[in-house]
């Protein structure tokens, strides 16, 4: 039976963690409900509900209304929601992989990465896959048909989007020359991305004390 609206929440637990480079973490969330859960875009962005301040994890209803139920909920016993974009689903095994920026304890969403074990619940509102409508929002990233060059400027936050991007385009026949400028903390931060011979990547570091420029990558 098709959904009537968009996006739900879904229960997860934290399955496993994995460190990408001295700031950038993936974390793998998994649990039963996430075998229905889409992703519309390389740049699907969804919202992860964390502990409240008072410590308890998040239990919010399913069901319509939720938002109206969450703001009702005292703030102290709130569960913090943050947005990120799903960097890779697996939605047959029931795990989505979110790719965090990690800044130390002065975050509530780098400190739980940091600290959160295996087995931790969290909640996810994400797409439900059995909404039949084919544009049902979250994401900015529809290119054009004959799309033939390609400008990307973006910072750490933005990196799970726009390497979710050039693999997209890297799987084309003919994917079209792309520029681009990622800004990350330090040179241990630059990740790999797809071969291309229409690809220049430069990476811009943060960390002067370490780095006198961009580190090119193409």
């Amino acid at each position: 039976m098709a959904s009537a609206t968009p996006y739900k929440i879904f229960d997860a637990v934290l399955r496993h963690k994995k460190a990408l480079s001295p700031h950038l973490m993936r974390v793998t969330l998994a649990g039963p409900m996430v075998t229905e859960m889409a992703t519309r875009a390389p740049n699907q962005r969804v919202k992860l509900f964390f502990p409240a301040v008072e410590g308890s994890p998040a239990r919010l209803a399913h069901g319509d209304g939720w938002y109206a139920r969450y703001r009702s909920i005292p703030v102290a016993q709130r569960p913090a929601m943050r947005t990120y974009t799903i960097r890779h689903l697996r939605a047959e095994q029931g795990e989505v992989d979110i790719d965090f920026v990690l800044h130390g304890e002065t975050g509530l969403a780098s400190r739980w990465a940091i600290h959160a074990a295996a087995g931790e619940p969290i909640q996810i509102f994400a797409p439900d896959s059995q909404f039949s409508a084919q544009d049902a929002g979250g994401f900015e990233w529809k290119p054009p048909q004959q799309l033939k060059h390609l400008l990307m400027v973006t910072d750490a936050t933005a990196l799970p989007a726009a390497l979710g991007i050039l693999d997209e385009l890297a799987a084309l026949a003919v994917p079209p020359l792309i520029q681009a400028f990622f800004e990350v903390d330090s040179v241990d931060d630059a990740l790999p991305v797809p071969d291309g011979p229409g690809l220049a990547v430069e990476w811009l570091i943060r960390d002067h004390a370490t780095a006198t420029g961009g580190c090119a990558n193409t």
